[in-house]
Formats: structure tokens, sequence, C-alpha cells
């Protein structure tokens, strides 16, 4: 490949990988309880824990972005524990 094929190729990419970036941490973001319909906490959750790999899902979005699944689940265990048990 060619240099200027490959920065082309790159600018393309580059944009689709921010906007799976930005999926994924609205999801999160959600369901902390982060947003501002509290609403989407629940769906969010859901979204997270589901073991559909179609396009768009939690699954589907992690491998697009090389990110372990399971390593954020496990965060997120985490973070939400200390959450509930900060204001519960």
């Amino acid at each position: 490949m060619h240099r200027a094929q490959e920065v082309k190729s790159r600018a393309v990419v580059d944009p689709v990988r921010e906007l799976w970036a930005a999926v994924l941490q609205q999801g999160i973001e959600e369901a902390l309880g982060r947003a501002a319909d509290p609403r989407l906490k629940d769906p969010a959750r859901a979204w997270i824990r589901a073991t559909r790999d179609n396009a768009g899902s939690f699954l589907w979005v992690c491998a697009a972005l090389d990110i372990d699944p399971d390593y954020v689940r496990g965060k997120l265990q985490l973070n939400t524990f200390r959450e509930e048990r900060r204001y519960g």
C-alpha cells in the first residue's frame, strides 16, 4: 500500500472508530445513571449485559474498538456498586 493510500485509509477509519467509541461512552454513562433521562439506565444496562453480537450490540462495539467486553463489564460492576453504596 502506498503511503498516501494508508493515510487516506486511516482518515476513513478514525471517524468511524470515534463514532463507536462515543456510542460505548454514552452507553456507559447511561448505565451508570449519569444520563439526563434516568429512564435510560435500565435499557443501557440491558445493552451491556446482552449476549448478542450483531452490529451495534455492546459485544460488537467492543470488538470494533478492540476492547475486552468482560473487562468493561467488570469495571462497571465495581463502579455501580460503589455509587449505589455511596448514595443508597
